[in-house]
C-alpha cells in the first residue's frame, strides 16, 4: 500500500473477514449433535429439510462465544443417517450438507461437573439435552449426611444447577438411574458426581476498575473480556462508556489476562477489518501481565486503559 502524501497513517494488521459465508466442517458427534463449524460468526442459522417427508423434525441449537461454531440437536434421530440438509442465514443459502453419522450413540447418557454460576451455584453438564429430571432419584452428600437437592435447567439445553449444593464445602452428587432422561430416551445409569469445595475455597472475587489514562476519552460501546490461560473468554461484561467498575464474583482462582473491546458497530464481539470497505478492525486493549485470582481473596484492580494513537 502507498500512501498519498507523507503524512503519518497507522494501519492495525488484521485478517480480513471470509468474502461469503461458509461451513468449513460438519461432523456429527457421538452424542448426535450436528458441530458445524463456520467461516464467520453467524447471528442465526436454520436447517431445511431436502429429502425427509413426515415428521416433525426440530433442531436445538448451543453455540459457542464467538459464535463461528454451533451444535445442532436434533429431536429425532430416526431415519436421519445420510439425509440432506440446507443450512441458511438471513441472506439465504449457505450450503447443503448430510448428516452422516461415523460411531454408534453411547447406551447411556452420562452428566458430569461444570464449574459454577457467578453466584457461586455447582453446575453439571449432561451429553446430550434434558428432557426430563426425576428429583426423587437425586441425592447430595455433604459429609455423612444425605440432603434433598434439586436440578435446574439454565442456559443451554444440557447444563444445570445444583439447588441445595453448599457454596463453602465439599460434596458428592448422586445420580441413580434413570435421574436424567434424554431427548432420545436415553437415561443415566448411577453416577457420582464430585462437585469439590466452592467458594471461598478454590474461588476468589475480582474487580476491576477501568479508567481512562489522560483526557482524551476513547468512545465506547465496549466488552470487557476475562481470559484463562489457554486463551479462552470465560467472563464478560459489556458496557457504554468509560470510567466502569466491572465486579466478577466467584471466579476459579487461577492466572488470567484481562482484554477490552472497542465495540464500534455495537454488535457484542470483535469485528475485523475490511480491505473493500476501507475500515480497520476494532481496537482492543490488553493489561500488561497476568491478574492472579486467589482462593478466598477479594482482588482489585486498577486498569488505566492508555487512548490509542490517532
Amino acid at each position: 500500500m502507498i500512501a498519498p502524501d507523507s503524512t503519518l497513517h497507522t494501519l492495525r494488521a488484521f485478517l480480513p473477514p471470509a468474502g461469503i459465508q461458509q461451513v468449513k466442517e460438519a461432523t456429527v458427534q457421538p452424542d448426535r449433535a450436528w458441530r458445524l463449524v463456520l467461516a464467520r460468526p453467524a447471528d442465526s442459522l436454520a436447517l431445511w429439510s431436502i429429502d425427509r417427508t413426515g415428521g416433525d423434525l426440530a433442531w436445538a441449537q448451543e453455540w459457542n462465544n464467538t459464535r463461528d461454531t454451533v451444535l445442532f440437536w436434533p429431536n429425532d434421530t430416526t431415519l436421519l443417517n445420510g439425509q440432506r440438509f440446507a443450512l441458511h442465514d438471513r441472506s439465504g443459502t449457505i450450503d447443503t450438507i448430510a448428516y452422516r453419522p461415523l460411531r454408534k450413540m453411547p447406551f447411556n447418557l452420562d452428566a458430569q461437573a461444570a464449574g459454577r454460576t457467578e453466584d457461586g451455584a455447582r453446575l453439571i453438564v449432561a451429553s446430550r439435552p434434558v428432557h426430563r429430571i426425576d428429583s426423587a432419584r437425586i441425592s447430595l452428600r455433604i459429609d455423612s449426611l444425605t440432603v434433598p437437592v434439586r436440578l435446574a435447567p439454565v442456559d443451554t439445553p444440557r447444563r444445570s444447577r445444583v439447588e441445595g449444593a453448599p457454596s463453602d464445602r465439599s460434596s458428592v452428587l448422586t445420580l441413580l438411574p434413570g435421574a436424567i432422561r434424554d431427548i432420545y430416551g436415553g437415561t443415566n445409569d448411577t453416577l457420582r458426581i464430585a462437585l469439590g469445595p466452592g467458594r471461598p475455597t478454590d474461588t476468589g472475587d475480582l474487580k476491576v476498575n477501568l479508567v481512562v489514562d489522560s483526557g482524551a476519552v476513547p468512545p465506547g460501546p465496549f466488552i470487557f473480556q476475562l481470559l484463562n490461560a489457554q486463551g479462552t473468554v470465560v467472563r464478560t461484561r459489556a458496557f457504554a462508556t468509560l470510567p466502569f467498575r466491572v465486579e466478577l464474583p466467584s471466579v476459579p482462582a487461577g492466572a488470567y489476562t484481562l482484554k477490552l473491546v472497542q465495540d464500534t458497530d455495537d454488535d457484542g464481539r470483535w469485528s475485523t477489518g475490511s480491505l473493500q470497505d476501507r475500515r480497520q478492525p476494532e481496537r482492543t486493549f490488553r493489561l500488561a501481565g497476568e491478574v492472579n485470582v486467589r482462593a478466598g481473596w477479594d482482588v482489585a484492580v486498577d486498569w488505566k486503559v492508555v487512548p490509542p494513537l490517532p
